[in-house]
């Protein structure tokens, strides 16, 4: 439809390509104090923060991200433990994934190793692409 020599999109250009992650599974290892699981891209992945104790069942969250390009997007887990309120976070592992490495046709499930030595967690995703 042309309005004013200019041309109207029939619908508006949606692109909010979707990537869900859900930490399921987390080390079993006798921690001090909490731990805590940071997700996200790596400029703001302390906003997105998953807090459980050693010993205790955590439940598992799930985290929303959009995106634009999965082959330049990509996502960050970092673990910590902090052993009391006063004391400094100490980084147990991290680790980065790409969005491209996962499929759009089916959620997955993985094990994630964080760092060279360090923890395994396991983790669900599903990627939604919007056309």
């Amino acid at each position: 439809m042309f309005t004013k020599n200019s041309y109207e999109p029939l619908m508006p250009c949606n692109n909010m390509n979707m990537f869900k992650i859900t930490v399921t599974s987390l080390p079993t290892n006798n921690f001090d104090g909490k731990c805590f699981i940071y997700v996200g891209p790596a400029k703001n992945k302390r906003s997105h923060v998953f807090e459980f104790e050693s010993g205790k069942r955590s439940q598992s969250n799930q985290f929303e991200f959009s995106y634009t390009d999965p082959k330049r997007s990509s996502i960050c887990l970092t673990m910590v433990n902090r052993k009391s309120f006063w004391s400094d976070d100490r980084k147990l592992g991290e680790t980065e994934l790409l969005i491209s490495d996962f499929s759009t046709a089916k959620p997955e499930v993985k094990e994630i190793q964080l760092s060279n030595n360090g923890p395994k967690v396991l983790i669900r995703t599903q990627r939604v692409e919007m056309y």
